[in-house]
């Protein structure tokens, strides 16, 4: 999937695959993305401010400069991920 600054601002995303897709700048504010895959995906500038990512699988990503300003992350995986200029 190619998403570069798209807006999925309030979307529910949850328990969907969406793996080695490019989302850079994409905006996921107050979206509701719990348990989803998202395993390889590029979120470089991505914003996930208020989303709820309980359980999601960020797996190697890459969320260089990402924001997860208020986010709900329990649960969330991160192993392998690029977390350089991340906002919490």
């Amino acid at each position: 999937m190619i998403a570069e600054k798209v807006d999925f601002s309030g979307a529910d995303l949850s328990w969907g695959a969406y793996t080695d897709a490019f989302m850079a700048g994409a905006r996921f504010d107050g979206a509701k993305l719990a348990h989803a895959d998202f395993s390889r995906t590029d979120f470089t500038g991505a914003s996930f401010r208020d989303a709820d990512l309980s359980g999601a699988d960020f797996e190697h990503c890459d969320l260089r400069g990402a924001d997860f300003t208020g986010a709900k992350l329990a649960g969330a995986r991160f192993p392998g991920a690029k977390l350089d200029g991340v906002i919490v």
